[in-house]
């Protein structure tokens, strides 16, 4: 019988990267460790997390190195009844999504 492995990861040793603006989220693991050491001056083989959204803001990529390999993880950003939080300087109202 197998032995079991240890999959846990420690979040409160990494560092997160939030990549500003939109990337195109058809890239798999290459193409955003490329993206988080050419653009974002990142080590990707350092342990930290690095985030990637669409440019709805609605899908969110993550990537980090955990000691044999990339873990990618993929998140939809729902949103609760239709609406959707905006802010400007000093004003914060909520509008219909789509609008």
């Amino acid at each position: 019988m197998a032995e079991a492995c240890d999959m846990t990861f420690d979040i409160s040793k990494a560092r997160i990267f939030i990549r500003p603006g939109y990337t195109d989220l058809r890239k798999a693991v290459n193409g955003l460790s490329a993206m988080a050491e050419q653009q974002m001056a990142g080590e990707p083989f350092s342990g930290n997390i690095y985030l990637f959204c669409n440019r709805g803001r609605k899908l969110l990529k993550a990537l980090w190195w955990d000691r044999n390999g990339f873990w990618l993880s993929h998140r939809t950003l729902w949103v609760r009844n239709g609406l959707r939080k905006t802010s400007s300087p000093g004003l914060r109202r909520m509008r219909k999504r789509g609008n």
